[in-house]
């Protein structure tokens, strides 16, 4: 809410903000920040198993099958329970992990854009610039 405001905000109003406001535009951003972080990182994570390097090397070695089955494992011995390594127990279906990944690259799209264009709004009212 507090996001949405602040662009009609005038600057005598911005520099006097409320504490409340303050924060929840605080907590806006962090929560858009994050969204986008885990938005960009199934977008990496399934541009790097489309990679065509990363297809042509895992067909050299003879496909997925071996990582999904040590990934497999790992899951069925529930060694991955409070492992930092947790996220691989999602190679164990590799195609499985595809097909969601772009599912949630396709739901999320257009909110990716509304995130990326309300933070580009907010520097633009703040003068922030980033390189």
């Amino acid at each position: 809410e507090a996001s949405r405001n602040v662009h009609e905000m005038s600057m005598h109003d911005l520099k006097n903000m409320d504490k409340s406001v303050y924060e929840d535009l605080l907590m806006d951003i962090s929560e858009a920040r994050s969204f986008l972080c885990g938005a960009r990182a199934c977008k990496f994570v399934l541009e790097l198993l489309r990679c065509p390097g990363v297809e042509e090397h895992i067909d050299r070695v003879g496909g997925w099958a071996s990582v999904e089955a040590i990934a497999s494992t790992f899951h069925d011995l529930n060694l991955h329970e409070g492992s930092e390594n947790e996220h691989f127990v999602q190679l164990r279906e590799v195609r499985d992990l595809v097909f969601m990944l772009e599912d949630v690259d396709r739901r999320f799209e257009s909110t990716v854009e509304q995130c990326e264009f309300c933070i580009r709004r907010l520097r633009q009212t703040f003068n922030i610039y980033s390189n």
